[in-house]
């Protein structure tokens, strides 16, 4: 009987992690769809300021991306975001093999 219990709180352990697990893969993907739309909603309308911009592209790498900007490129694009509104918005990525053929 012992045993049985011990099988049975397993399997429900089991099955939960299998729950949270489809739980959380549901809320991920309904987050993207929620961006990939808000992407294609300021294409068209754009954003309040360019940071709001680089926030919603780049996520948590925004930060990294700035850190990375040399001293004038980076009072570049605050004068930007302090003084321009974006009303709409491309967005261009480059594939990195790209980029080393036209460093060649």
């Amino acid at each position: 009987m012992k045993s049985f219990v011990i099988l049975k709180v397993l399997k429900d352990q089991y099955l939960l992690k299998i729950l949270l697990y489809l739980i959380k893969k549901k809320i991920n993907n309904l987050t993207e769809k929620i961006r990939n739309n808000l992407i294609l909603l300021t294409q068209k309308c754009g954003f309040k300021n360019i940071m709001d911009g680089f926030s919603l592209i780049l996520g948590e790498e925004k930060q990294i991306f700035l850190n990375n900007l040399e001293y004038k490129e980076l009072n570049l694009v605050k004068f930007y975001n302090n003084v321009f509104i974006p009303i709409s918005f491309d967005f261009y990525t480059m594939d990195l093999k790209k980029i080393m053929m036209l460093m060649i």
